[in-house]
């Protein structure tokens, strides 16, 4: 009898910790409704239509739609923030939504989609409408923070950075799309203390304005650990507009007594067209990082290293086709395996920046033996045959002819 108590007891346990899911509006016709009667751990799925916030995540939920970012909009009705975790919640998603109107109106710049402390994840949203809502992604303080397959539209946040990090743990950006907008602070900027930064797989477009924002802004007061950008397409734009990407760059004054810090930044494989050099305005202070399997075509400066390339490895790259292809450093082109040779992109016209079959980015055409940029084989071998000139002129001679 004793054993069957127990086994019915745990049983009991086991049914009362199951995570709930909760549907709005077919259950519970708000949002925040659906989320007041919510425990730690239940999921909240939202159906098609558009909803009036902000929403605030009181506890560690999942908030989701059912039909996709398409179908289903979050409007901040002018609050700061469309989504805002209000504690440090552990493990909170929100997935699938549009978000529209948040507008900061303390601080006289309009608000975030998403904001607040703790470990979060806002993955496969929309944020803006092309051109219409001035808005950023995320303004966070804290913790592990996740952002995945989010696009941010035009024109963005116009006088802060579409996402923020404020204070010590891991934000990851990853397959996002950041379109420039006038006057952007920056699209990523991680301010203050320790941090560690990953830009994984994104795409960075410009030009839009009049001004040349960073795509990756660092506080140069407060230590931040490792920058880590890997497999990213940072496009600025033909040189006739004038206006640049500078991919990484520091900001703020230097208020730590004379002494600036800089991080450890790591480049690798990412693809630059047409942008100001992968590394902007960073310190004179001591920093050390990897510039590994980028492809760097048609900027003013390709590359520029700063302090003599001390602390810094330098392999493996292609360098084409830009007004100067390295500042900073001796150009070590040939050495290290890096080259300068046209990669061959398939159309860049039409924004593919994947490459042909003979590109000297591939593994087979390179003595490095890896994939150059951030893009493999997108297209078949060049459509013209290589061959001597004299067989070339023999294809045409007349029959008979030698």
């Amino acid at each position: 009898m004793t054993g069957r108590l127990e086994a019915i007891i745990v049983l009991a346990a086991a049914v009362v910790c199951v995570a709930a899911t909760r549907h709005v509006p077919g259950e519970y016709p708000t949002i925040p409704g659906a989320l007041g009667a919510s425990a730690a751990g239940d999921t909240v799925v939202v159906g098609p239509g558009t909803y009036v916030g902000p929403i605030e995540l009181e506890r560690s939920v999942t908030l989701m739609s059912s039909g996709g970012a398409a179908v289903t909009t979050l409007d901040a009705d002018g609050a700061g923030y469309c989504v805002y975790a209000s504690d440090e919640l552990v493990g909170s998603l929100v997935e699938g939504f549009t978000f529209i109107g948040a507008d900061d109106g303390v601080y006289g710049w309009d608000g975030f989609a998403f904001g607040g402390e703790g470990e979060m994840t806002l993955a496969d949203c929309v944020v803006g409408v092309d051109n219409a809502t001035r808005m950023g992604i995320a303004n966070v303080f804290q913790w592990d923070v996740t952002i995945r397959n989010v696009h941010q539209n035009p024109p963005g946040h116009p006088w802060n950075a579409n996402v923020n990090m404020h204070g010590y743990g891991t934000l990851t950006v990853e397959d996002c799309r950041f379109e420039f907008p006038a006057y952007v602070g920056a699209h990523i900027a991680v301010h203050n203390p320790d941090a560690m930064v990953v830009v994984r797989s994104c795409e960075f477009f410009g030009p839009g304005g009049v001004s040349e924002p960073p795509s990756i802004a660092y506080s140069d007061f407060g230590q931040v650990a490792t920058i880590v950008v890997e497999d990213n397409l940072f496009f600025g734009g033909p040189p006739a507009v004038g206006h640049y990407v500078v991919p990484i760059q520091a900001f703020e004054a230097d208020v730590s007594g004379g002494l600036r810090f800089a991080p450890t930044i790591e480049l690798r494989r990412n693809t630059f067209v047409e942008n100001d050099p992968p590394l902007g305005d960073l310190p004179v202070g001591p920093w050390t990082g990897v510039f590994e399997q980028n492809v760097v075509t048609g900027g003013q400066i390709g590359v520029w290293i700063p302090g003599g390339g001390a602390g810094y490895t330098v392999a493996c790259n292609n360098v084409y086709g830009n007004a100067q292809n390295w500042d900073g450093i001796p150009d070590p082109t040939g050495t290290n395996g890096n080259i300068s040779q046209d990669p061959l992109y398939c159309e860049p016209p039409a924004g593919d920046y994947s490459v042909q079959g003979d590109s000297p980015c591939l593994p087979a055409n390179n003595s490095c033996g890896v994939i150059l940029g951030a893009f493999g084989q997108g297209c078949a071998a060049t459509a013209l045959e290589r061959d001597s000139w004299g067989r070339l002129k023999a294809r045409f001679r007349a029959p008979g002819r030698r």
